[in-house]
């Protein structure tokens, strides 16, 4: 109920009117007898619009129109102009505009790698390295890069290797450093 109340509400300064077609009107009647609430809302409202009825409009002669126009317009004149950041005129910031389009575009063209940038490739020894690093269980040639220093967790003999290869780069450590 308190939704068809909200509705009801909206449309009865139209109600009170008469502006509303006859079915909806019929409608807003039947809702008024059954409901308290908005009969007291239409109530208020009837008031207050007989209150603004009751306001009468002073007359005001052409001879006062004209004198309040007039010191209006020398009220105006008599305006401190504005100043400050907001007077600046706009044509000035078309040429920081620029500047800062242009500066952006430097560093993207600068900056920015786009996707033709060659770089070298990674040679072998590294990658072999790398894949000793991963799978420790195999025994690293010492002194290829001494600044790298391994630790092995399980200590492999040469009598523990198996003959088959744990790996595809296993073939290629034996054929480059000879680990067999």
């Amino acid at each position: 109920m308190a939704l068809r109340c909200a509705v009801i509400q909206k449309n009865l300064s139209a109600f009170l009117d008469k502006q509303l077609d006859a079915g909806k009107h019929r409608q807003i009647e039947q809702h008024l007898t059954e409901c308290s609430d908005c009969r007291h809302k239409k109530e208020e409202l009837k008031e207050l619009i007989g209150y603004i009825n009751d306001v009468s409009i002073p007359t005001v002669s052409p001879q006062q129109w004209e004198n309040t126009h007039r010191k209006l317009i020398e009220n105006i004149d008599k305006l401190p102009a504005k100043k400050g950041l907001f007077r600046i005129p706009k044509w000035t910031f078309a040429p920081a505009g620029a500047f800062i389009l242009a500066l952006l575009i430097y560093v993207a063209i600068s900056v920015i790698p786009f996707g033709g940038q060659q770089y070298e490739p990674i040679p072998v020894d590294v990658c072999l390295q790398e894949h000793s690093i991963l799978y420790s269980e195999q025994i690293f040639p010492t002194g290829i890069m001494p600044e790298i220093t391994i630790t092995e967790t399980d200590q492999t003999t040469q009598e523990e290797v198996s003959d088959e290869p744990t790996s595809d780069l296993d073939p290629l450590m034996e054929a480059y450093y000879g680990i067999n």
